[in-house]
């Protein structure tokens, strides 16, 4: 099967959730015979003026924002976190790919363009929300669409003219959410639909040499520095924590003022001799899995989680988890059982599950034991077994009307 996944952007130097399931998607299904491959805007790529090619089967193209006047800093916030581009190119090398189905792992304009040129040429789509989209807060919202106050919005004329302007989640053949919450509030608003559950998955994890039993207690957090990831919780938390407890900050900075709002309350704090902050490092690399072997415990504070796959990993590795009761990580950790769960409201919550783990040796023994045994659950090739069963779907029943 010839499978073109649309993706928003496939940036390597600000990888996220969407580039690694899309990534080992793709992988899964070259196992499988199948011919898939990425296409996405050349967004956080600088280096990649038109196209490029690469081992992964990956595609870019040029893109633009529909909005008078876009500075380049405004470009860039949309680049990092909820940008709507058009992308003609992009589907024109969708046409001539010839799919069979297309994979929509994108929303806004790059959906609805690709659920039209579906329907021109015949073939299904079924559509991933990696981000939550019917349950992201309001205020998530409204901070994501922040760079285009102030502008002139001539988007909307372009949609009506290229037949643009629907909601492509009511004309795709299937929905993919990846967590229950979303799955019931999308059955509420689109009753009827193929909604489908299918969780993100983990890959295995490479060899690393242990925690050094003499190093400082680490907490460590590998997640974008944003306001959804609420990493300014772990600051305060920490500040309620005894030294030498320190905090690891490891990850791309998608919203520049709430990463200078961490840094400022730091030195408040007086944390600086506590606390580290690493903007990002390569998935697999030698310094990020370190970060890991490292770490005493991992903490994922987010306000706002689709699912969670960073959590997964930091089972994977044997590390006993604390994260918010939110999104998509209740489906999977149990509080008390392989993690310890917590609103991400309360930081005071927050500072003592670490201090239980910290201070319990027994307790992280048993979250690590069962964090192992929870990741197994969420391999790779089960998740695409899944996945298939849905492709298998929408290509038996062919095109909705």
């Amino acid at each position: 099967m010839r499978i073109a996944h649309i993706v928003r952007r496939y940036s390597r130097a600000e990888w996220g959730g969407t580039e690694t399931v899309v990534w080992h998607t793709v992988e899964e299904q070259l196992a499988r015979g199948h011919e898939p491959r990425i296409f996405a805007t050349c967004a956080l790529q600088p280096e990649v003026p038109q196209q490029e090619q690469s081992d992964a089967q990956l595609s870019t193209y040029p893109y633009f924002y529909p909005y008078w006047p876009m500075p380049a800093a405004d470009r860039l916030a949309l680049d990092k976190k909820g940008g709507s581009p058009y992308a003609p190119a992009l589907f024109r090398a969708v046409r001539d790919f010839h799919p069979d189905l297309i994979h929509i792992h994108a929303g806004g304009r790059l959906a609805a363009a690709a659920v039209r040129l579906a329907e021109r040429i015949g073939v299904p789509t079924v559509m991933s929300l990696h981000g939550g989209a019917a349950v992201v807060p309001q205020r998530e919202l409204e901070e994501m669409l922040r760079p285009l106050k102030g502008k002139f919005p001539y988007g909307g004329i372009l949609d009506r003219l290229s037949g643009l302007h629907f909601d492509p989640l009511r004309r795709v053949d299937a929905i993919v959410c990846i967590s229950r919450a979303e799955e019931r509030r999308l059955n509420e608003i689109y009753p009827g639909r193929k909604i489908r559950y299918v969780p993100n998955g983990v890959a295995a994890a490479p060899a690393v040499e242990p925690l050094d039993a003499s190093a400082a207690p680490t907490i460590l957090c590998v997640s974008r520095i944003d306001y959804q990831k609420n990493q300014l919780a772990l600051v305060e938390a920490l500040a309620k924590l005894p030294p030498p407890t320190r905090l690891v900050l490891v990850g791309p900075v998608t919203a520049s003022w709430y990463c200078d709002r961490i840094l400022t309350r730091v030195r408040e704090l007086g944390l600086q001799d506590r606390f580290s902050l690493v903007r990002g490092l390569p998935p697999g690399s030698r310094e990020l899995e370190s970060a890991f072997a490292q770490a005493s415990v991992f903490a994922l504070p987010s306000v706002h989680e689709p699912f969670g796959i960073v959590a997964l990993e930091a089972m994977q590795r044997g590390l006993p988890l604390v994260s918010s009761n939110v999104g998509g990580l209740p489906d999977f950790v149990v509080d008390g059982e392989n993690g310890l769960l917590f609103d991400p409201a309360d930081v005071d919550a927050l500072a003592r599950a670490l201090g239980r783990v910290l201070n319990d040796a027994s307790l992280a023994l048993r979250l690590r034991a069962a964090g192992r045994v929870t990741a197994e659950r969420f391999a790779w090739p089960r998740v695409i077994d899944d996945l298939d069963g849905v492709y298998a779907e929408v290509m038996a029943v062919g095109k909705v009307a």
